[in-house]
């Protein structure tokens, strides 16, 4: 079964990044509710950035960040 990967404010969102977040799902490395952070932390990034969309490197800094907490 798929599992879709959705924003709920309508952030654009890279497909490399998206299935990131879904390989980590699978893997285990994180739960529902880590990916659900890591996408907020990931947009915040984004945020600062000044980029529009979410990329694998901001999924991949967020990761990093959430993983040293």
């Amino acid at each position: 079964e798929a599992i879709e990967f959705r924003s709920k404010r309508g952030d654009r969102t890279s497909d490399a990044a998206s299935r990131m977040v879904l390989k980590a799902l699978d893997a285990a490395l994180i739960t529902a509710r880590g990916v659900e952070r890591t996408k907020r932390v990931a947009r915040t990034i984004a945020d600062l950035a000044q980029q529009e969309e979410v990329s694998e490197d901001h999924i991949a800094e967020a990761m990093v960040l959430r993983a040293e907490w």
